[in-house]
């Protein structure tokens, strides 16, 4: 993971309890958190007003387009053989999904 996606899930997750980005504006240009800010929105299925303002037309198209499973952050990183394996996902425009499991034996 690079810097900039970093920042970007950073700001992802601050953005989902907070609007107001005052406390980044000495470090981050206020256009680039805007942006950011109505990324964070879209994802989470809130209406962001202006989208030109923020985005290209391609950039919209893009995100409209866009299919997305995410391994949620609170998934246990490691599991105890014969424990029992629970996995959070977010899906944004998967209309079916189709899971196969192993077993070691």
């Amino acid at each position: 993971m690079n810097t900039n996606q970093l920042i970007e899930k950073y700001l992802k997750q601050y953005f989902e309890p907070h609007s107001d980005f005052s406390i980044f504006e000495q470090y981050l240009e206020t256009q680039y958190l805007k942006k950011q800010k109505a990324i964070s929105r879209l994802y989470n299925g809130d209406q962001v007003q202006d989208l030109n303002t923020y985005f290209t037309n391609y950039e919209i198209k893009q995100m409209n387009n866009d299919k997305i499973l995410y391994f949620c952050d609170n998934n246990k990183p490691y599991f105890v053989y014969g424990e029992l394996v629970n996995l959070f996902v977010q899906l944004k425009n998967i209309q079916s999904l189709t899971i196969k499991y192993f077993k070691s034996t």
